[in-house]
């Protein structure tokens, strides 16, 4: 078999990008922060896990990255108010074993209530 029998591992010239680009939607984005802080707002004890504590001050800047700079200063300067009012070491680990079910899926699709550390994750809860 002669050596240019086999083409290029990657083809012709430099790999083309993706032309698939996908934007979130924004709605979606109001509507599982909004959710969040209402929970926030409503509670008087954190109502979060420390894992989860931990995954939504990731979760919260990135997302917000996608809103309007006014709407998503005012976003990140209530979720850090409420983490400050809550304080993330409010709960012991034994309330939180206990109660660590909050329902931040979306309201419209009927979906069923499930653990916030499965809150981004689509399909079964409790993975």
């Amino acid at each position: 078999m002669a050596a240019d029998a086999q083409g290029s591992l990657f083809g012709e010239g430099r790999m083309a990008p993706s032309a698939r680009t996908s934007l979130p939607d924004l709605q979606a984005i109001r509507e599982r922060l909004g959710r969040l802080l209402e929970t926030l707002r409503a509670s008087e004890t954190m109502p979060l896990s420390d894992r989860d504590v931990r995954m939504w001050r990731t979760v919260v800047p990135n997302m917000t990255r996608w809103l309007p700079d006014d709407e998503a200063n005012a976003i990140r300067t209530e979720f850090a108010h409420e983490m400050e009012r809550l304080g993330p070491g409010a709960r012991s680990l034994t309330a939180c074993a206990k109660a660590d079910r909050v329902d931040l899926s979306p309201a419209d699709t009927g979906a069923p209530s499930r653990p916030v550390a499965a809150i981004n994750k689509k399909g079964t809860a409790g993975r």
